[in-house]
């Protein structure tokens, strides 16, 4: 009896934080793919001879990563076997995760001699808001996938410092290598070892060279990412270390000691504020107690943190709370120790504890729970679309397929990454709402009734119930010009804007389109009497040879407004319009500029090159 009294208490004392997580997420068992999940779940495609193996397994991705495990093999296997069914993903990425608690427990109990303050920091660390994406959104796996390698290599330097076994240190290599393959992070992880080294019981110079060959794998990989690794040039990748780690620092600690998921820029509410402000001073005090004590835990926990979100700070453009995910286990262990000795400190202790607690867990569960319905839901309309148009293709093989009420954010759930191509399906273009709509989804109506017409094209229409067919209906919108003359945007170097550009533009060039001296645009007008132009383009230097360009703008008879091109580069104008011209089914805007080029013999007027044009 005893001993099965002991097994349970075991199983409890392993299990309880893997039980509040499928108490809390169980939604995300039923949460289809999202975003990038659709580009990763088209490598098998990408594999047609054993030799493309290499460039899906290596080539760099567009953050200039190569997550071989965590994101390619990941993907790779699943997407071969299951397809388009996202359960198997669920429990493998949940399994994964219970395995990161378990490990954190066992870690928790060894560094602080307590179960119940490791039992209970597993749960605040299930129950922390940066954990929510990694475990409802597939491709951020690599967080969960990258804690899994980090903890195991660490429980085994435990397991090799207590008894000496040399087996553990097989397992620590073998972890912390593989972690290279799921997350950049674990460059991080010898920094750990040898702060441990420190801060663990008996600490010894021996114990602290042990750790050094671990910084060996780091050193490679930071100088193979940092010099052959292509960067990423996007403005939201650019390292920074300047005035702005700072702040950068404090938003990351707001999002850990708070419940609230707050964008960069954006108020946070004052209660998550207070919240925070409050565990952030209890945390600091419970750390001060324990170096009085010399219980040097509370460093390696906060030094946890700290290492692990280190390699972020330098992205002041990019901030995102699941960067927190694995940092946030030293937070967590931290807090749960907190919490058990408060507990058996006195009264005003306990009191602090618990409301602290309560208010955190509290606002995390109320989060968690908003977060994965809307992972759900924005996940389930994807869903709709696309085994919608799966149907669709197989009533009408051949055909494109136009779709009518796709708004802003069923747009950017999935259709940049174009879940379509995995179903050979290359023709689906969009009649909604949506904006930024990239080219290979717009057609413009005039081909869209020409495809109609000759039967070649089907119009669907979304709704959450399901795609339905308006192939009639549209037609008659289209003959009618209710839709064919309404253009709120057009794009001069877009090979399908062609048909609304006068007759003197030029042929498109790699996404640019040069007009002669005078050239003219049909569009929309504006939707609303207080509607401005705005007007992108390039001016070329040649062009300031003799003095500065002029462009001067007219819609119909009425001049509408005249320009300087100051320098040489993009620009972008903006001009007020006549309020009359609000709601205007078509408008033509004249441009002409005071000077052309004729550059090395070139025979053709060069007057000016244009990107878009469109009323805000």
């Amino acid at each position: 009896m005893n001993q099965r009294i002991l097994t349970l208490r075991r199983a409890a004392y392993l299990g309880l934080a893997p039980a509040v997580c499928l108490v809390l997420y169980w939604r995300v068992f039923f949460t289809w793919f999202l975003n990038d999940d659709f580009a990763w779940l088209g490598l098998p495609l990408e594999v047609t001879h054993p030799r493309d193996l290499w460039h899906v397994f290596f080539a760099p991705a567009a953050q200039g990563t190569v997550r071989f495990i965590s994101e390619r093999l990941f993907f790779l296997i699943f997407s071969s076997l299951f397809g388009f069914h996202a359960l198997p993903f669920r429990i493998w990425i949940m399994g994964t995760w219970f395995a990161d608690l378990i490990l954190a427990v066992l870690i928790g109990t060894r560094l602080t001699g307590s179960r119940a303050a490791a039992m209970l920091a597993a749960v605040l660390w299930t129950m922390s808001v940066p954990m929510i994406t990694p475990l409802a959104w597939a491709s951020a796996y690599n967080e969960v996938a990258c804690a899994f390698f980090i903890l195991t290599a660490f429980y085994s330097r435990l397991r090799w410092l207590e008894g000496g076994e040399r087996k553990w240190v097989v397992v620590e290599w073998i972890a912390y290598l593989a972690g290279f393959g799921a997350l950049e992070v674990t460059v991080m992880y010898p920094v750990l070892a040898f702060l441990y080294s420190f801060t663990g019981p008996k600490p010894s110079r021996a114990r602290q060279q042990a750790v050094l060959p671990l910084f060996i794998p780091a050193a490679v990989f930071t100088v193979i990412h940092f010099v052959f690794i292509p960067k990423n040039t996007s403005p939201y990748y650019v390292l920074k270390v300047d005035w702005q780690l700072p702040f950068t620092f404090l938003h990351y600690l707001g999002l850990a000691t708070s419940y609230s998921k707050v964008d960069p820029g954006a108020a946070w509410p004052v209660g998550g504020l207070l919240l925070s402000a409050c565990v952030t001073l209890a945390l600091a005090v419970f750390v001060i107690s324990r170096l009085l004590r010399r219980e040097f835990a509370a460093v390696f926990y906060v030094g946890w943190f700290l290492l692990l979100l280190a390699p972020m700070l330098p992205l002041p453009n990019h901030l995102t709370e699941y960067y927190l995910a694995i940092p946030m286990a030293g937070l967590a262990w931290l807090g749960g120790w907190g919490i058990i000795t408060a507990w058996r400190s006195g009264r005003a202790a306990r009191v602090v504890a618990v409301v602290l607690a309560a208010l955190y867990l509290n606002g995390s569960a109320r989060e968690i729970a908003a977060s994965t319905r809307w992972y759900r839901e924005r996940a389930e309309k994807m869903r709709t679309v696309v085994f919608g148009l799966s149907d669709q293709a197989r009533l009408h093989p051949g055909s494109a397929f136009v779709i009518e009420g796709v708004d802003d954010d069923l747009y950017h759930s999935g259709f940049k990454d174009d879940p379509f191509r995995l179903l050979r399906l290359d023709r689906i273009y969009l009649a909604g709402d949506a904006r930024d709509v990239v080219d290979r989804f717009v057609i413009n109506p005039e081909r869209a009734l020409g495809l109609v017409q000759a039967g070649q094209m089907r119009a669907l229409s979304f709704s959450p119930e399901g795609l339905r067919d308006v192939t009639d209906q549209y037609e008659a919108m289209l003959i009618a010009g209710s839709v064919t003359v309404r253009h709120d945007f057009v794009d001069v170097g877009n090979p399908l804007y062609a048909l609304l550009l006068g007759p003197t533009w030029y042929r498109a060039e790699k996404g640019f389109r040069w007009m002669p001296r005078s050239a003219s645009v049909r569009i929309s007008g504006p939707r609303s009497p207080a509607g401005k132009l705005h007007v992108t383009g390039f001016a070329p230097e040649a062009l300031f040879a003799d003095g500065l360009p002029v462009l001067h703008f007219r819609i119909g008879e009425r001049d509408i407004g005249t320009a300087t091109v100051s320098k040489p580069d993009v620009f972008v104008l903006d001009f007020p319009v006549p309020a009359d011209l609000a709601g205007q089914n078509q408008i033509e805007i004249s441009i002409e500029v005071n000077k052309v080029l004729h550059p090395g013999g070139e025979q053709r007027d060069l007057g000016m090159i244009f990107g878009t044009f469109e009323f805000r």
